[in-house]
């Protein structure tokens, strides 16, 4: 065997070495950003069996948020019938407006403020929102890391070929579909 033929075969097998390092990467991102998501999708899910025993614990103790309570039992139930990924964005944001409206409403009623349940679903609804907040940037960081190593060569050429496709950052996974949610007959609860 020449030198010549060697230095090809070194040289084609560090290519090859090259490509595997590069779409174990992708597939690894890949991965990640699924798991991100349904992180995330989850996050939204408790939040709406919070928003549940909320609702609940705001009618029974007060008439005065009586607009609020429907706008958030609306605004939910668009969220949980949300077909697309920016539909959900969309609504899952109009929810937040909407709640913390609700939760600024409710504090401001002297029943409620002395009340444990309202207390306790307070805090409840205040960690899930921290923790939304984290699962976001999670998901927009591995989303982001996934697409440069995509969009760089060789990952181009292998995610062309594997059928690796750009994503987008979304705050709700487009895999996971709204059934996951608690059931709520699909009227506004």
């Amino acid at each position: 065997m020449s030198i010549e033929s060697s230095i090809l075969i070194l040289g084609l097998l560090g290519l090859a070495c090259i490509l595997w390092l590069h779409l174990l990467r992708l597939s690894e991102l890949d991965a990640l950003c699924e798991w991100a998501n349904a992180t995330l999708y989850a996050h939204n899910a408790r939040r709406h069996a919070l928003l549940l025993d909320l609702l609940k614990a705001l009618r029974a103790f007060s008439l005065d948020a009586r607009e609020a309570v429907e706008s958030v039992s609306i605004v939910r139930a668009a969220a949980i019938r949300a077909a697309t990924p920016d539909a959900r964005l969309q609504a899952e944001t109009r929810l937040d407006r909407e709640v913390r409206r609700l939760l600024l409403l409710a504090e401001t009623s002297p029943v409620l403020r002395n009340s444990s349940v309202f207390a306790e679903l307070s805090s409840q609804i205040a960690q899930n929102q921290e923790d939304i907040v984290a699962a976001r940037e999670q998901s927009a960081n591995f989303v982001n890391s996934y697409n440069r190593v995509r969009k760089n060569f060789p990952g181009d050429w292998l995610a062309a070929r594997l059928r690796y496709a750009q994503r987008a950052i979304h705050s709700m996974s487009q895999e996971i579909g709204p059934e996951a949610l608690p059931e709520t007959g699909g009227e506004a609860v």
